[in-house]
């Protein structure tokens, strides 16, 4: 089973900057440069699950097993598995989110 590895921003608008390339894949995209830069909270079919997750990472820094519905690049849903830790700085200022996910629908 393929595992996307990622890096965002950790705003709720916040957008990808790296993505392995199995990532890319599973969202449907041919390089991780085509995803670099496009906002996360649009891979998700709900918006609010993307603002759920950055409030949950706040308050407690890692969310395991986060299962949500997302979408592909030609708008094919799928059901996500993820887990997420936030990343800051040594002023306790949140620098990035970084996260494995993968393609759970055959579960």
């Amino acid at each position: 089973m393929k595992e996307g590895i990622y890096q965002c921003e950790p705003a709720e608008d916040g957008v990808f900057t790296w993505i392995n390339q199995a990532g890319a894949e599973i969202l449907g995209y041919s390089s991780p440069e085509e995803v670099v830069g496009t906002r996360v909270k649009d891979v998700y079919v709900n918006p609010d699950d993307r603002k759920e997750l950055v409030e949950k990472l706040g308050k407690e820094g890692i969310w395991r097993d986060f299962t949500s519905y997302c979408k592909r690049k030609n708008g094919e849903r799928f059901i996500s598995e993820r887990t997420c830790n936030l990343v800051r700085d040594e002023n306790g200022k949140s620098i990035r989110i970084e996260g494995v996910f993968r393609d759970i629908t055959e579960r």
